[in-house]
């Protein structure tokens, strides 16, 4: 058996996540983004060109593809004693609910994986979100090319991954996403600590 603890931080696109993960990796704390899977070998060829890879992939294909890439960020986690991971396989699992392109039946293989002790929920609205991406946001991130549609795709994350953690009976951590990444460091510090 094994002591090991992670927190899991998310929220919608452009939300600051990934900005407060690496200010989390530089005071001390074991941080995981999916993109550092890409020290994997086995794994690395795909996540060099994700987003093009994925969108070519049938649901079956595509949803056991996810369930990999979630279950090997878990065991990377657990075997470098990750403390905070870049949302789990929580986003994804929402995203290919909204896009429709994944079986589920096979991504809800990922409701086995275990839970972590909270889950920091950074909120911003979609409409800051928009502005932080200053219209470079990816396929993944939206339903179209034309800001409407990624003002729509966001608030439908929000609110599907807000009723998923919900669902999943998570400590949920709701984060004001326009406060100081130092300020929202040193709470996610004091509760990780």
């Amino acid at each position: 058996m094994h002591n090991w603890r992670f927190w899991v931080i998310t929220g919608i696109d452009y939300s600051g996540k990934t900005t407060i993960l690496r200010a989390i990796g530089r005071r001390g704390i074991p941080s995981l983004h999916w993109s550092d899977l890409r020290d994997v070998s086995w794994i690395n060829p795909i996540l060099e060109r994700p987003y093009e890879i994925v969108f070519e992939m049938g649901p079956m294909t595509r949803a056991s593809f996810l369930l990999l890439v979630a279950s090997t960020m878990y065991e990377y986690a657990l075997k470098n004693n990750i403390k905070l991971i870049d949302s789990y396989w929580y986003r994804f699992y929402v995203k290919e609910k909204l896009f429709g392109l994944s079986d589920l039946t096979i991504l809800e293989t990922l409701f086995k994986l275990p839970k972590p002790e909270a889950v920091f929920y950074v909120n911003i609205t979609p409409e800051e979100a928009l502005k932080r991406s200053r219209g470079n946001y990816t396929p993944y991130e939206t339903y179209g090319k034309d800001p409407i549609e990624f003002l729509r795709f966001q608030r439908d994350l929000d609110k599907e991954l807000s009723k998923l953690l919900e669902n999943l009976d998570l400590n949920i951590i709701y984060l004001d996403g326009s406060r100081k990444i130092n300020e929202l460091v040193n709470q996610l510090l004091r509760i990780i600590r």
